[in-house]
């Protein structure tokens, strides 16, 4: 099952090398969300061309203390 960093001052959820995760929730194609004070920062789309990294990046320095 996924794990969760705790310790993390951002959460991270991801699958293990199993892919059960993904079997279970039928994530393919991947998604990336950054999801804050119950809000969507970040919806990208259908991975892996559907999102942008470099816009992640720019989301999360400009929202979140990193």
């Amino acid at each position: 099952m996924a794990k969760i960093d705790k310790d993390s001052a951002i959460s991270v959820y991801c699958d293990t090398m199993n892919n059960r995760t993904n079997q279970l929730f039928r994530g393919s194609p991947e998604r990336l969300y950054v999801l804050h004070d119950q809000k969507v920062l970040y919806q990208g789309g259908k991975g892996p061309n559907g999102y942008s990294i470099p816009s992640l990046e720019y989301i999360l320095k400009k929202n979140l203390e990193i």
